[in-house]
């Protein structure tokens, strides 16, 4: 599903679509970027760019082809659809859980991505910091809070094209979080002996 494959590489909240562009990159080493009108546009975050150093040709036909149905009247009405479809099919292949997945799963499966390109034990506070705000900037967070409200595992991330986000949104992120216990997160969430987390599970914020 077009929908599904496009927000799973970008992260996009399904009302921020119809504002997107996909350009090519104005920026050294990147190819294109996708510049995108935050939904939660308080101080300083009107917008974010995710800058792509390569993308195939089908996938940037599919975010372009995604744009133009998010432009389209018949928008909403397709987000229902989709919507519902996947209530009803998730709750068909997984009648005992107690959550399920909804459209914003696609941009919880982007973040549990970056965070798994991004974050890694071993890492410098500096570096750590770093990260962490690049992920925040990816998001169109203000603070690098994101990693303290939900903390995918490093493994809970397919492999995916990661994009990069630009130096100055990563500078203006604000700096909450507590590193200390982040780190004390990130060992109690780490695959145990049996391949699994030791504990810890969460739903993400928007």
């Amino acid at each position: 599903m077009l929908y599904l494959k496009v927000g799973t590489l970008t992260g996009l909240r399904p009302c921020e679509w119809p504002g997107a562009e996909l350009r090519r990159s104005t920026r050294d080493g990147f190819a294109w970027m996708l510049v995108v009108a935050n939904a939660k546009a308080t101080n300083r975050r009107a917008q974010r760019t995710l800058y792509f150093a390569e993308l195939d040709l089908q996938t940037a036909d599919d975010i372009l082809a995604w744009i133009r149905i998010a432009r389209s009247s018949r928008y909403q009405r397709l987000l229902n659809t989709v919507g519902r479809l996947l209530w009803k099919v998730t709750r068909e292949l997984w009648p005992d859980r107690t959550e399920w997945p909804t459209l914003y799963t696609t941009r919880h499966l982007a973040v549990a991505a970056w965070k798994a390109h991004f974050l890694c034990r071993g890492q410098a506070d500096a570096e750590r910091l770093d990260a962490l705000a690049t992920i925040a900037a990816l998001m169109g967070h203000g603070t690098d809070a994101t990693a303290s409200q939900h903390y995918a595992r490093a493994n809970a991330g397919r492999r995916v094209v990661v994009p990069a986000a630009d130096p100055e949104e990563v500078a203006r992120v604000r700096q909450v979080i507590d590193l200390h216990w982040f780190k004390k997160l990130i060992e109690c969430t780490e695959p145990g002996p049996e391949g699994g987390a030791q504990s810890l599970s969460a739903t993400p914020t928007p």
